[in-house]
């Protein structure tokens, strides 16, 4: 059966580099831990936030998928992993709060399970894009998004350029 999408929406991204050359608000370092953006509370806040002008929306099945690429140049250190879902456990799941001047969020830390695979992206290039599915309302619960995480890789050659890379954060809600 073929979902068919109603509204695709845009609502944040954040540019993730340690260079100090990158002046933004959006700008914060790679990740190192391993996470998944969403919880069911979360996500079910951020609909709510960003449904206000359509709160017939808040009813649909949805997702919320990151467009994860580089920019500027090549990935040489901190590339993207993530953790193949059909290892992962509920149990490895863990509500994380996340404090901000202005708000509290919430994420899933995810703990370290020897079970897990991991799928790592070294050396992409800024023509290339990953689609994380970080939440899907018809999965609620630990399992509804991937795990993932910048890491260091050893064979990084110590004269790499810092990555550079934009994540994009959508909502796509389907038919039904």
């Amino acid at each position: 059966r073929v979902n068919k999408v109603k509204d695709v929406r845009i609502f944040d991204h954040t540019i993730r580099s340690k260079s100090e050359g990158l002046a933004t608000v959006h700008r914060r370092a790679p990740v190192k831990t391993v996470h998944n953006d969403f919880t069911d509370r979360s996500a079910q806040h951020r609909v709510e936030q960003e449904t206000k002008d359509d709160p017939s929306l808040q009813h649909r099945r949805y997702q919320f998928v990151n467009i994860w690429m580089p920019i500027l140049h090549s990935v040489e250190e901190s590339p993207l992993a993530m953790v193949d879902m059909t290892s992962a456990q509920a149990a490895d799941f863990h509500q994380l709060k996340l404090i901000y001047p202005d708000r509290v969020g919430e994420l899933a830390a995810i703990s370290y399970n020897p079970d897990h695979r991991w799928y790592f992206f070294p050396n992409m290039t800024p023509s290339e894009a990953i689609l994380l599915k970080v939440y899907d309302s018809r999965s609620p619960g630990a399992l509804s998004g991937v795990p993932h995480s910048a890491v260091d890789d050893p064979t990084t050659s110590v004269n790499a350029r810092l990555r550079t890379s934009i994540e994009i954060r959508t909502i796509i809600f389907f038919e039904d």
